[in-house]
């Protein structure tokens, strides 16, 4: 099945060493994941084009809102598979899940947004788009228009994949105007923004009781990792109380 207002991209369905890049014919799916790519649509196009390995999904909607098509429906792409040993580790939090003895990408579509975590949907264009083609694959595949048929990678694969489909807040906010659901409020927007921030900065051991703490603690930190590959993860929690409109 193809979705009529796609362009046609196919995944080669060998890597360049001859490793299948996809699941032929396996797929029955029930759901599908949201993802952001952390890359630019161009990658997209070049992965697809040469057979790129380890990693396939369905869809590609572009910041302008173009949207490729790589796999048919019937196929299954590498897009939201989680090990054994992660699941026992770190259990998805989706409702849909499972378990560890079936492949998540032989029930599941994938589709990638164009960008990086905190800079996703900041055009209507791609906004549009991507609701869309949700909507489209809800009545196609005879699904719920909601949450749980529509996860963000983040519920499945709960720490590599953290803010995929991108932060909390933003998600959330995307949610609510894919479903058509109330806008958040400010408030509900910082609450989000200060949980994000607390869980990165916990993780860096530091301080946030308190708006202040945080980001003075944020700051120093910031800092005194600069020359640190960790200081990226200070980055984002600042990202995360801008976002929250808390700086």
């Amino acid at each position: 099945m193809r979705y009529p207002y796609a362009r046609w991209l196919p995944w080669r369905d060998e890597s360049p060493d001859g490793r299948p890049t996809y699941y032929v014919g396996s797929n029955r799916p029930v759901a599908v994941v949201l993802h952001t790519m952390q890359g630019h649509a161009g990658t997209a196009r070049e992965w697809a084009a040469r057979g790129h390995f380890g990693q396939s999904w369905h869809y590609t909607v572009t910041r302008i809102g173009e949207i490729y098509q790589h796999l048919e429906h019937g196929d299954g792409g590498y897009h939201a598979g989680i090990t054994a040993t992660q699941a026992a580790q770190h259990p998805p939090t989706w409702p849909l899940w499972r378990g560890p003895a079936t492949n998540v990408n032989h029930y599941t579509i994938g589709i990638e947004h164009e960008g990086f975590a905190g800079d996703v949907f900041t055009g209507e264009s791609q906004r549009r788009a991507s609701r869309d083609l949700c909507r489209w694959l809800a009545t196609s595949l005879e699904v719920p228009l909601d949450r749980d048929h529509f996860p963000a990678h983040a519920e499945i694969d709960v720490v590599n994949r953290a803010n995929d489909f991108d932060y909390p807040s933003a998600r959330e906010w995307f949610y609510r105007y894919l479903l058509e659901e109330p806008d958040m409020t400010r408030d509900e927007i910082a609450a989000i923004a200060r949980e994000e921030a607390r869980r990165l900065l916990i993780e860096e051991d530091l301080e946030v009781d308190t708006r202040l703490r945080t980001v003075e603690a944020a700051r120093h930190r910031l800092t005194a990792l600069a020359n640190d590959t960790d200081a990226t993860r200070v980055e984002r929690a600042l990202r995360a109380l801008e976002v929250g409109g808390i700086l």
